[in-house]
């Protein structure tokens, strides 16, 4: 059949809703794919009504925009149908999947199980209050970590092997809580939350919780809920503060910085946690790593001359130079620092296993330390290999 001849025809099972003032999410209710278009591809979709083939769509569109029935093909029966947004019996639907950026992946906890808790959580989450108590909890929480800093470092160097697994067990509970936040922040503004699963993202085990759905609340909303298990954090480490100050129990606090060191972390705007969602939700662009890189990329090949960069196209060339500079400052900072302990990681971590195994010493939680570094080395390079081993091959 001539490319120009063919019809498209819209699914009926679509949603279109705004993302910003260009941009757009269209979702596929049947599949449950949902992808991000631009208004220009949003005008061509509107103009698919089971009549009209691609010629015809071509001439009230395409013509003076400089783009051809081949273009329009290829968005059309190429990109679109894949994802169920255009019907065609000639195309496979893409099966919907977890983010490739999460490894071994599976699912701990159907939604229909979380959600008598999701309930009680979720009264929590009002958006007056929101920002007020957040500061109030940060407030709390880092002052008297700061506070007591000398005693929480003696007390994590004291840990035992069985207090050591105790703490982490905590953290891997307070873990778990965050998701819930999530999901209950989601379940309050009328979204839809998913499952409750675990994986693996750049080699470290995480949690997650699937509230894809937020595209359709508003950018504000959208935040409240990226920052909801950052709040639940807190609003437990503000507790265990408070059980400290009444018991004078320093194990309080030292089970409180599980929390504080995970919230550092995921306030990170350059790795995929809740600061990157964040950040992506504030400047209004979807997928932040990737345009970032991508407008980068022009920029080095020439495609685009960065004094003719404004406003959003600045600040995401500026995210994208600054992630790969600080990858380059932390990998380079570890190298000069423990440049012996990185060469003789395994050596040091098979030695470290014989003597706990064979009993021949007592292990401490302070014993860990000497790897954090290392496997920090190991885990970014090793992601960096495989990502140009990937983007090699699709090339």
């Amino acid at each position: 059949m001539d490319v120009k001849s063919k019809i498209p025809v819209l699914s009926p099972n679509i949603e279109i809703l705004p993302f910003d003032k260009n941009e757009f999410i269209i979702k596929q209710t049947e599949y449950g794919h949902r992808i991000n278009v631009n208004k220009d591809t949003l005008d061509i979709i509107k103009l698919v009504d089971g009549k009209r083939n691609l010629q015809k769509i071509n001439e009230l569109y395409g013509i003076h925009k400089g783009v051809s029935a081949n273009l329009l093909d290829n968005l059309l029966f190429g990109t679109l149908a894949t994802y169920g947004i255009i019907e065609s019996a000639n195309v496979e639907i893409k099966k919907i999947g977890k983010p490739s950026y999460l490894k071994l992946s599976f699912t701990l906890l159907k939604n229909k199980t979380i959600l008598p808790i999701v309930r009680l959580m979720s009264p929590l989450f009002s958006d007056k209050l929101f920002y007020f108590l957040l500061a109030i909890f940060s407030l709390v929480v880092f002052g008297t970590l700061i506070a007591h800093f000398n005693s929480i470092k003696i007390g994590l160097e004291n840990l035992n092997f069985g207090q050591w697994a105790l703490y982490i067990l905590f953290a891997g509970t307070v873990l778990f809580f965050h998701e819930m936040g999530h999901a209950a922040a989601c379940h309050r503004f009328g979204a839809k939350f998913g499952d409750i699963g675990f994986g693996f993202y750049l080699l470290s085990p995480v949690m997650f919780a699937d509230v894809s759905d937020i595209w359709k609340l508003k950018p504000n909303k959208r935040i409240i809920v990226n920052l909801s298990g950052i709040y639940i954090e807190l609003l437990i480490a503000s507790i265990l503060v408070l059980f400290f100050f009444i018991t004078r129990t320093n194990n309080y606090l030292v089970y409180s910085s599980a929390i504080s060191l995970s919230l550092l972390a995921n306030l990170n705007p350059f790795l995929r946690y809740d600061g990157y969602w964040v950040l992506s939700d504030m400047i209004g662009v979807p997928n932040l790593r990737m345009a970032s890189n991508k407008i980068l990329k022009k920029v080095f090949q020439n495609k685009t001359s960065i004094r003719h960069l404004r406003g959003k196209d600045f600040f995401l060339v500026f995210y994208a130079l600054t992630s790969q500079i600080l990858i380059l400052i932390v990998l380079g900072g570890i190298l000069l620092y423990d440049s012996n302990g990185i060469i003789k990681f395994p050596e040091n971590v098979f030695t470290y296993l014989s003597e706990v195994f064979s009993r021949r010493s007592r292990p401490k939680f302070s014993d860990l330390y000497r790897f954090i570094l290392p496997i920090i080395f190991y885990v970014t390079v090793f992601s960096f290999l495989f990502s140009y081993i990937k983007e090699r091959q699709k090339k």
